[in-house]
């Protein structure tokens, strides 16, 4: 059973209505209220899809998404902001040894700091998200939901391309794929989703990086709820 961006993310529209969040073990802010993002849930096989081609062309195709796959070394560093604290995001690949990806994640929020280490099979995405799903670490959930939008093209064989949007044809949401942008000096493919007429998640993606490079949620009021946007990328 496939777990997938528009039922966790309407999900969360009835939980943010209600709160406005609380905090993990490790003091940083949940982001659901109450299981750290919906991400440990299977939402199950929507099988509700619809695609749109709005204006994709031979230019604008993209090449097999790399999200989470973690097989090679490399540095990512976001700022941050969660329900109106300020933080920041160390996501690294410290190894890649005989098919075993060590992955670190530092997490400051507020001043107050918490790593975590995974060691996971090297390009097996789901692998990571299990993982990081059995605890409730902000900093690794954050990594985890800034990739739930390819993932959901992906998932339900919508082309990543310029122009495209992914619907749903039981809840009352989409994810459009709406220009090019140039985030520290990454280029990317950005993206917004809508839930219930509102705007909940935007962002961009490369295709040729394994995390977001930017990523904001939004609560009912508009108001932001969770962001990150990329500062400096190494690779090896």
């Amino acid at each position: 059973m496939q777990r997938t961006l528009l039922v966790v993310l309407l999900a969360s529209l009835v939980v943010l209505a209600g709160c406005s969040g609380g905090t993990t073990d490790d003091g940083a802010p949940t982001t659901s209220g109450g299981d750290d993002g919906g991400n440990a849930a299977d939402d199950g096989d929507t099988g509700d899809a619809a695609a749109t081609a709005g204006g994709a062309d031979d230019e604008s195709r993209e090449p097999e998404l790399l999200q989470l796959q973690f097989d090679r070394v490399e540095r990512y560093e976001y700022e941050t902001e969660a329900f109106g604290s300020p933080g920041n995001l160390v996501v690294e690949v410290e190894s890649v040894t005989d098919g075993t990806a060590t992955v670190r994640i530092d997490y400051d929020l507020g001043g107050q700091a918490t790593t975590r280490t995974y060691e996971v099979p090297a390009g097996d995405r789901e692998a990571f998200v299990r993982a990081a799903e059995r605890e409730t670490y902000a900093g690794a959930v954050l990594v985890v939901q800034s990739n739930d939008a390819p993932i959901t093209f992906v998932e339900n064989d919508v082309e990543w391309a310029v122009g495209n949007t992914y619907e749903s044809e039981i809840y009352d949401a989409n994810v459009t794929l709406t220009g090019r942008d140039t985030v520290a000096g990454v280029e990317c493919v950005t993206y917004e989703t809508y839930g219930g007429g509102s705007l909940i998640q935007d962002g961009c993606i490369s295709t040729d990086h394994e995390v977001a490079i930017e990523m904001t949620q939004y609560l009912s009021d508009g108001t932001v709820r969770t962001r990150l946007a990329l500062t400096n990328y190494e690779q090896g």
